[in-house]
Formats: structure tokens, C-alpha cells, sequence
């Protein structure tokens, strides 16, 4: 079993039969959509011929990867064999084939592909230009059309039906080069290379092995991150304060990977293996044989010191301790500790099991190999891992604060959440900063909040608003799911305190919302609270969803020129308020006519 992506399967499609290993690990797909282009090796032609028109679309306009029983299912692959036997077979198979004749393969393709499919859509004008049109639109309520890419291909899937194969290639050809010319493939390009870079940064120093772990707190973070672990097959004991929240944090793991199996991503026998790995308790029994624990109870700093300090009479002392906190310096956290070396933060984004990025933050005294470890362990667990500074707010909810505060002084002013939300979804950002707060948790969000709001008071203020919200305890209560009552209720308390609605212009809000962001940016590049713009960028891109067809935060201020960005945030400050002034980063940036990338 291996990866098979992009020219890998166009190469794959090109032969007359496809036999694939049955391991876990094997993976194919087309991801050139995620590149901004499309595949241009033929793919394009030859996989709506295989497996039909709507699951050709689905795969190319996604760039989703498929396990061998997925492409086996939608007629990708012909055949499955266990790797161990998989020349050998692949040769029998072959011969038996050759001797037969390919009658049989044929006929279970047409099968999977179903008259329906075969007649109506693929080989019938009407039905072939349906199915593309139905695709835009999906790709269109996705993307908001901010992606050039999948719309280009259902154009060409469209036109490709009637046309011989030679034109069929030259219009792929002709597409790929339209599209490798735009901002978005730029872009989008320059966020793969990040990615890449991602993988090799952090520590040189050797990681230490984790054969098992621990976690402490079996709340939504908690069960998580304990899913996390599970999910690559890394044996985990679960602990919570009572028998009753350890049953809500099993359920929540079996939930996850009951759900993966009803999806197909993972067979019954694997994710039954993967729920076995996670063992619980309300004790530290078992907790003795972690070589990392992750402690991911409230953000309450009292609390995180004296988990660690109970670990730490546990653990063996070559034990990594990690905490979860989103906000609280490890310094703080790790204080009393005997051994404050061996602790660091390990701060999972929310849901753990889906969001990538893992910010990785080392105190003045975490040990280089302590932050090698928790870098590699994130990396092994599928995520991006991030080293930053032990500061308040780490990087990425520094950042997002101002954003979400400018949010609410908008919507104490007059602004309807609609307007706020619509102006930051049509950025690119993946929901509205409102939206957003009752995903999290208002809970969540007015922690975090306090903690940034107290260190960095000089110069970042608290709207009326959200001391308003804290009289409504109500509020605090919902998240996921409740995110439209809480909008709406957020929405009748700001008109609760006597500004009535007015309409705000989409670029105003845009800019207050974009460019508080990026002026808290400059000011953890001055403060050297990550590496670097590249790394900067790929933390907002993986963290919330910074929108990856503008290249990055960092990015955009480089497309949109520093000297613009910082006579906007003047603009802003004499109208509203010292938040807005520019860091002076950003002005020497201007003054300078340099760019946070180099040229």
C-alpha cells in the first residue's frame, strides 16, 4: 500500500487495468484542484470514461483521496490483493484475463456505472451537461467561485464528451495553461511549498520515541485528542473527574470512528482496533507507562498546575508533559513543576481529529528535545505542527482576537451579523467571526478573549458588547450546532443597548475585520513569536481556515502593498479608535517598500 496521487493516477488511468493493494495506507486521487489547475495528463479525458461523469466531477473538483475499497467501489481499480502478494497476483490476474478475455471486467464496470448512469448521463448530451451544471453549482455554494480551477473543469468535462480524443487532450492542455497563469495558482502553489517547508522546520534536536500516551480531561478537546492518538494506533488512557463525563468522552471516540467506518474511510476491523487502543479511568492508573501526556482540562490556570503537578508524582521522569491551553503561558502552567523542562504546550485547534494544526510552544525552559518530540508526535498524528513563542495568546488566537472583537464593536455600532459574517465568507474566510464564536463556544471565546485583552490593554480595547454578554449566562451554554440562536441572540442584545441597525459598507467591514488581523500579525513578527511570514501564514491557513486562494495573511498584505495597508488602518484609527493604529512593523514595512516574501 502507498500514495498514488495526481500523476500517479493519470499514469494509472492510462493502462487498461488498475489492481491495488488492500492496506490502509493505500491512496489515490487527483488533488491538482488544491494546486489551482487540474489534472492535465489526460486525466481529465479518461476518468469520466471509467467510473462516470458525477464521481469523475466529485474527484477532480474536490481533489478528495480515495482507500483502495473506495476506488474499487466506484470502478477506479478492477482488482484488490494484499500487498504482500500483489505482484504476483496482479501477473495472474492478468494472464487470466488475457486468456479469457476482459468480458468480465467490462461487464462489472458498466455494473457499478449502472445503466442510468451509462445512458442518461454520460453518453447523453442532456444528462452529461446536467450533471456538470449541477457540479458548478456545488462547487459554487462551496467556494463562493473564488477558485477558478473546479469551475474549469466541469466546463471542459462538459465539452469533452463530443469531441475526439486529440481535442479532448489539446482543450485539457489549453485549460491547464489559462489556469497556471492566475492569482489563485499562484497562490495556492505557494501554500503547497509552505506546506512542504512545514514539514522540515522546528528543533534539530533528536524527538524521544512515544509508544504510548496519556490525556487528562475527557471534555470535546479532550476525547479529541484521545481520537487523535487513536487514530494512529498509539494507545491512549483516557482520565476525567467522574465515571459519568469518562462515558461521554468513550462515547464521543466511538462516535468518531463508528462514523468512519459508516463512511468507508475505515473498515469495521480497523476502527474497532482503533477504539480498543483508548482505555479510561477517573485514577492515574496506567498513566505510568505514558511517554507523553497531554493535559486538556478548562483554561483555568490554577487547575492546569495542579494536574501537572499530580502527573508529575506519576510519570516516569522521562515523561513528556503537554498541555492543551489555548491561551496560558506554559511558563505559568508549568511553574511548580520539579522539572519544568520536560513540559510544553501541544495546542490542538477545535475539533482535534479534523483541524491540522497543532501549535507547539516551548517555554524559556522546555528542553530542545521535550519540543522535537511533541513536534514529531503531531506530525505523526497527520498534523501540522507549528512551533511558537510561549506568549499570551501563542500565535493564532492572538491574531483571531482582533478579529473577532472588531466583530462585536461592529455589531454594537449597528451592524447586523449578516453583514459581518457575509463581508468575512466573502473574503474567503470559511464562516463569519459571529458565526464562528458560537461554533467554539462564547465560554471559549471570552476566556481566550480576557487573556489577550489583559496583556496586551495598551492598545487593544473590550467592546460594551461583550461586557454585556457576560450578564447573559444563557448564552454561555450553547455552541455548535446553536450557533443561529446565538447569533441571533447576540444580534438582539446589541440592539438591547440602544444603537439602532445601520447598514455597514461590505469594504468597511472587510477591512476592520482583515486588517486587525494583520496588524496583530506585525506585531508577532516583530516580537519574533514564529519563525517567519511563511510559517505565519500556514499556521491561519491550517488553524482557521485563512482563506488558502489568497496565499496567506502574510500574502495578502504583500499583494495588497504595505503603504495601502497601513493608510487603510490610519484611516480606521482616526475614525474609531487607538486599535487601529499601525504596528510599527507595518509602517517601517511601508517606508521600506519591502515585502514580507522576498521577490
Amino acid at each position: 500500500g502507498g500514495v498514488c496521487f495526481g500523476g500517479g493516477t493519470e499514469l494509472a488511468l492510462a493502462c487498461r487495468y488498475r489492481i491495488a493493494a488492500t492496506e490502509e495506507s493505500t491512496r489515490l486521487g487527483l488533488p491538482e484542484v488544491k494546486l489551482g489547475i487540474l489534472p492535465a495528463w489526460g486525466g481529465s479525458y479518461r476518468l469520466p470514461r471509467l467510473v462516470g461523469v458525477p464521481a469523475a466531477l466529485d474527484l477532480m473538483t474536490t481533489g478528495r483521496e480515495l482507500n483502495a475499497r473506495q476506488a474499487y467501489r466506484i470502478g477506479l481499480v478492477d482488482e484488490l490483493v494484499p500487498s504482500a502478494v500483489l505482484a504476483g497476483s496482479a501477473r495472474t490476474w492478468l494472464a487470466r484475463v488475457l486468456k479469457t478475455g476482459d468480458a468480465g471486467v467490462l461487464a462489472r464496470r458498466r455494473k457499478v456505472r449502472g445503466p442510468l448512469g451509462r445512458f442518461l448521463i454520460d453518453m447523453n448530451p442532456v444528462g452529461r451537461t446536467l450533471a456538470c451544471a449541477l457540479a458548478r453549482r456545488a462547487v459554487i455554494k462551496k467556494t463562493r467561485g473564488a477558485y477558478p480551477a473546479p469551475l474549469a473543469i466541469t466546463r471542459i468535462v462538459a465539452n469533452q464528451g463530443w469531441i475526439s480524443r486529440r481535442a479532448a487532450l489539446g482543450l485539457e492542455a489549453h485549460t491547464l495553461g489559462s489556469l497556471l497563469g492566475t492569482s489563485e495558482a499562484k497562490n495556492l502553489l505557494g501554500v503547497f511549498f509552505l506546506t512542504q517547508e512545514g514539514k522540515s522546520a522546528g528543533p534539530k534536536a533528536a524527538p524521544r520515541p512515544v509508544s504510548r500516551a496519556g490525556v487528562v480531561g475527557g471534555g470535546l478537546m479532550g476525547s479529541g485528542i484521545a481520537t487523535v492518538f487513536a487514530n494512529r494506533e498509539i494507545p491512549v488512557r483516557l482520565k476525567d473527574i467522574s465515571a459519568a463525563e469518562v462515558g461521554k468522552a468513550l462515547k464521543a471516540v466511538a462516535d468518531h470512528f463508528r462514523s468512519q467506518a459508516q463512511r468507508r474511510r475505515l473498515t469495521p476491523l480497523a476502527a474497532r482496533e482503533r477504539l480498543d487502543a483508548v482505555s479510561s479511568g477517573t485514577t492515574y492508573d496506567g498513566f505510568a507507562q505514558a511517554d507523553v501526556v497531554v493535559e486538556a482540562v478548562p483554561e483555568i490556570l490554577d487547575l492546569k498546575c495542579k494536574v501537572f503537578g499530580e502527573l508529575e508524582d506519576v510519570v516516569r521522569p522521562d515523561a513528556v508533559l503537554a498541555s492543551n491551553t489555548s491561551t496560558l503561558p506554559i511558563i505559568q502552567i508549568s511553574e511548580g513543576l520539579k522539572h519544568p523542562e520536560r513540559a510544553v504546550g501541544m495546542h490542538f485547534f477545535f475539533p482535534a481529529p479534523r483541524m491540522p494544526l497543532v501549535e507547539v510552544i516551548p517555554s524559556a525552559k522546555t528542553a530542545s528535545e521535550v519540543t522535537a518530540t511533541i513536534v514529531a508526535l503531531a506530525r505523526r498524528c497527520g498534523k501540522t505542527a507549528v512551533v511558537v513563542k510561549d506568549a499570551p495568546g501563542f500565535l493564532v488566537n492572538r491574531i483571531l482576537m482582533p478579529y473577532m472583537i472588531e466583530a462585536f464593536f461592529m455589531l454594537q455600532e449597528g451592524a447586523t451579523v449578516a453583514e459581518v459574517d457575509g463581508a468575512a465568507e466573502e473574503f474567503g474566510m470559511p464562516m463569519g467571526p459571529v458565526r464562528l464564536a458560537g461554533e467554539v463556544g462564547l465560554a471559549v471565546v471570552h476566556k481566550a478573549g480576557q487573556v489577550i485583552l489583559a496583556a496586551f490593554s495598551n492598545r487593544l480595547e473590550t467592546p460594551k458588547l461583550a461586557d454585556a454578554m457576560t450578564q447573559q449566562p444563557g448564552l454561555f451554554v450553547q455552541r455548535g450546532r446553536d450557533k443561529l440562536p446565538v447569533a441571533s441572540a447576540i444580534e438582539a442584545l446589541a440592539r438591547a443597548q440602544g444603537t439602532p441597525a445601520r447598514p455597514h459598507p461590505r469594504e468597511e467591514i472587510r477591512d476592520r475585520l482583515i486588517l486587525s488581523m494583520a496588524n496583530e500579525a506585525a506585531y508577532c513578527l516583530a516580537e519574533d513569536v514564529v519563525a517567519s511570514p511563511a510559517l505565519l501564514d500556514l499556521a491561519l491557513i491550517t488553524g482557521i481556515g485563512f482563506p488558502p486562494f489568497r496565499g496567506g495573511l502574510c500574502r495578502y498584505l504583500d499583494s495588497r502593498g504595505a503603504a495601502d495597508v497601513v493608510q487603510a488602518l490610519e484611516s480606521l484609527a482616526g475614525r474609531a479608535a487607538k486599535r487601529f493604529v499601525p504596528a510599527p512593523f507595518l509602517t517601517g514595512l511601508a517606508r521600506s517598500g519591502k515585502k514580507l516574501y522576498s521577490p
